[in-house]
């Protein structure tokens, strides 16, 4: 397994090409992609337009594919070579950059509902969809909490692996 740094490939087909090459017989790049998009459930690697999807740098797992070669590419970032506190840093900016875009999308669909709540004249249905608004604001609420407990809780496994790298430093060998 090797960790990439998405570098803006436009299709998952592109990505494919650049982290790997064929080696058996057979197999293509398409069932590569499927296997590197399942790697990924957190990232919407499928179709068109990844350069849009993705920022630049995001972390991608590429996973160990029978009968393909990691390429020059994929091999210079290697798990091992990784300190363990910058995988966590770029995890958590991973997760919180799916945080922020539920969170936009959250807010555009609360948007757009409220445009619908102020056209609607029946009082029984209006109210449902306040209803539904009110609940959508808990949802955010309740989202934007779990996305700052996520980055305290990275901040504190980044701070106990100084102090572990720190320990093993000055401890006699």
């Amino acid at each position: 397994m090797r960790v990439y740094r998405f570098q803006g490939e436009q299709t998952l087909d592109d990505l494919t090409r650049k982290l790997y090459v064929i080696t058996k017989p057979g197999l293509n790049y398409t069932n590569i992609g499927k296997q590197l998009a399942k790697a990924n459930p957190q990232l919407d690697l499928a179709g068109q337009a990844l350069a849009k999807k993705l920022p630049v740098g995001t972390v991608i797992v590429a996973p160990d594919v029978d009968g393909a070669d990691f390429t020059a590419d994929a091999a210079a970032d290697p798990v091992e070579t990784l300190p363990t506190a910058t995988l966590i840093a770029a995890i958590g900016a991973d997760i919180a950059s799916a945080q922020d875009q539920q969170l936009k999308r959250l807010n555009d669909f609360r948007f757009h509902l409220r445009s619908l709540i102020d056209a609607i004249t029946d009082n029984n249905v209006r109210q449902q969809f306040v209803n539904l608004s009110d609940r959508l604001d808990k949802q955010k609420a309740s989202l934007t909490e779990e996305q700052q407990l996520g980055a305290e809780t990275m901040q504190r496994a980044s701070q106990a692996l100084d102090r572990q790298r720190e320990l093993l430093k000055n401890s006699p060998q």
